[in-house]
C-alpha cells in the first residue's frame, strides 16, 4: 500500500533498502569500489523454497505468510510487547461485547492506486469465511461488516469474541477490489 500524499510504496522503500544495503556492503569491504548501485523494478527475495499460494485463506507456511504479510497489510498488528496494535486501521476499538469499531487510515492505496477502503474489510472478511481455508472458522463468528462510510466500518460478531483481534493480526488482510481465489494463485 501507499500513501497518497507520501513520496513512496512498500516496493520503492524494499527496492530502497536493497540498493542502500547493496551500497553499504560495497562501501564497507576493503578494496571494493564504491559505485551507487540502482533501484530497480524488480526485488528478488532468496526463500528456502517455492510459494505458489498468495491467498492469504490457504497460506499456512512461514514462507508463504512472509510474502503475503509483504505484499499486503492488516488492519491490525502485534506490538512488541504482543498486544493487538492497529496498523492499517488508525483506531480499533470495542464498542460492546461483540462490535469492533474500525477507522482505517486515510490517504492509503491498493498497489494499483486504488483507494483502501471500508469495502476492503468486508471483502477480506468475506473471502476468509467463504474460503475452505483450515482456518475459516476462526472468522466465522464474524456476522457481518457493517460499512459506515469508506473510512469507517463495525465489525459485528455473533457472539462475544475477545479472542478476534489477535486473530485478524494473523489471517486477516485487506483485499482490493478483485481480489479472488484464482487471482490470488501464483500463475
Amino acid at each position: 500500500m501507499t500513501q497518497r500524499n507520501g513520496t513512496f510504496d512498500r516496493r520503492a522503500l524494499m527496492c530502497g533498502a536493497a540498493a542502500g544495503a547493496a551500497g553499504w556492503t560495497l562501501m564497507t569491504r576493503p578494496g571494493a569500489a564504491q559505485t551507487p548501485v540502482a533501484a530497480t523494478e524488480r526485488l528478488v527475495v532468496d526463500l528456502d523454497g517455492e510459494v505458489s499460494i498468495f491467498d492469504p485463506a490457504e497460506t499456512y507456511t512461514t514462507r508463504g505468510w512472509s510474502i503475503v504479510h509483504s505484499i499486503y497489510d492488516a488492519l491490525v498488528d502485534f506490538g512488541p510487547d504482543g498486544s493487538v496494535v492497529p496498523l492499517a486501521a488508525e483506531t480499533f476499538t470495542t464498542e460492546d461485547a461483540v462490535t469492533f469499531a474500525v477507522k482505517l487510515r486515510e490517504g492509503m492505496t491498493f498497489h494499483d492506486g486504488s483507494p483502501v477502503t471500508s469495502a476492503a474489510i468486508t471483502r477480506s472478511i468475506e473471502h476468509m469465511k467463504a474460503s475452505e481455508s483450515q482456518v475459516a472458522d476462526t472468522i466465522s463468528v464474524v456476522d457481518r461488516v457493517e460499512e459506515i462510510d469508506e473510512l469507517r466500518a463495525n465489525i459485528v460478531c455473533s457472539e462475544p469474541a475477545a479472542w478476534l483481534p489477535s486473530q485478524l493480526a494473523v489471517w486477516q488482510v485487506l483485499l482490493p477490489e478483485g481480489a479472488t481465489p484464482e487471482s490470488l494463485q501464483d500463475n
